[in-house]
């Protein structure tokens, strides 16, 4: 995955969602920013109970983390001994 043109791409009102659970808002991505150090800044627009128990760990100072989801929009196998640049990076096989 090219992650600079994905963060390019980024357009509000992205989902956030607990576990990658589409099931679990807790709420949109309002500015992506960074390529090697990726920065957001969202809204708690959920209403649910994870949504408001995020909130609660928030205040009581919890370090909360987060992932981005991605998938796979093509791949390539790189047979033995052959040499490839994907991504701008040398991969030899």
């Amino acid at each position: 995955m090219d992650v600079e043109q994905s963060v390019k791409n980024v357009t509000r009102d992205v989902p956030i969602l607990f576990n990658h659970d589409a099931e679990q808002i807790i709420g949109h991505v309002t500015k992506v920013t960074g390529v090697k150090q990726i920065k957001a800044r969202g809204v708690v627009s959920g209403v649910g109970p994870r949504a408001k128990e995020l909130v609660e760990l928030a205040r009581r100072g919890f370090p909360l983390r987060a992932s981005i989801g991605g998938s796979v929009s093509s791949r390539e196998y790189v047979e033995e001994n052959e040499t490839r640049f994907i991504n701008g990076a040398k991969v030899i096989g």
